[in-house]
């Protein structure tokens, strides 16, 4: 039912927004808590809830724009759902997730079928002036917010260690049975025994390799090429799955223990689902 999965993309953002509204307001208490000018909500990861703000972002131009659902002119209130939405994924301050949204909308304003060349450039100035500013407004209303900090120091090359944690993990992956890996609870023992470290890699591809070996590891990418497939046998009717695919490969390639992210799964299933009818 292709009609309930779009309805459910819009719960899904519309949801967000609401809890961010909310969390800003304190209605909810005190949820959001700064820690060293980057805001933790319900405790939360803020790479994980920024997530959720950039896809539930994307899905509300997506829904102004393409109107799966032929609702009329009341779809451009959703340009209001997306300001706390922008206001969170900022006061999170998750770089890959600001950077993943950004360059998702514009891949997905350049590469849907149906547009037109003109139309697309029109919209994607409008929406890059209308989210260039409010991000603005928001970092100079926000003086606690680290994001440009931090996308300034990912410029110059800090990464946050991601390249020493996946050199550590295909340590502790050759160390361990290669076929079937040690499993989560022995890996993340050996990375504190050997290194000392209590973080886990920031890259799914990688983290599949010591926690399930090369059989784990091969299955799970038969899973996710099969998903590229799809995508791209598809991407001529609906560029959506297309989009969705590579908004996940880009949070899956920069997330520690996105494995079990519900969010993602969600996805999947989604563009199994709208590639399927």
């Amino acid at each position: 039912y292709l009609e309930v999965i779009y309805k459910s993309f819009f719960v899904f953002s519309v949801s967000s927004s609401i809890i961010a509204l909310l969390a800003f307001s304190s209605v909810l208490g005190d949820v959001l808590i700064n820690h060293g000018g980057r805001f933790f909500l319900f405790g939360e990861n803020p790479n994980s809830s920024g997530g959720r703000m950039a896809l539930a972002i994307f899905f509300c131009i997506y829904f102004i724009i393409d109107n799966p659902l032929q609702w009329g002119k009341t779809r451009y209130f959703l340009f209001i759902a997306i300001i706390p939405l922008l206001l969170l994924l900022m006061a999170g301050g998750s770089r890959g997730s600001i950077i993943i949204a950004f360059a998702c909308i514009l891949c997905y304003l350049f590469l849907r079928p149906k547009a037109n060349i003109v139309n697309i450039t029109f919209i994607g100035i409008c929406l890059g002036i209308f989210l260039l500013i409010g991000s603005q407004l928001i970092i100079e209303n926000n003086q606690d917010f680290t994001v440009i900090e931090r996308l300034i120091s990912m410029r110059e090359g800090n990464d946050g260690g991601r390249d020493l944690l996946m050199d550590r993990s295909l340590d502790v992956y050759l160390s361990n049975s290669l076929l079937f890996g040690s499993g989560t609870i022995e890996y993340v023992r050996d990375m504190k025994t050997t290194f000392n470290e209590e973080r886990v890699v920031h890259n799914l591809f990688v983290y599949l390799l010591p926690v399930s070996g090369m059989v784990g590891s091969l299955l799970f990418y038969l899973f996710f090429f099969g998903l590229l497939k799809r995508c791209i046998k598809y991407r001529k009717r609906d560029i959506l799955p297309s989009i969705l695919f590579l908004f996940m490969f880009l949070l899956a390639y920069k997330t520690g223990g996105i494995l079990t992210y519900l969010l993602m799964w969600y996805i999947w299933a989604s563009i199994i689902s709208i590639t399927t009818k």
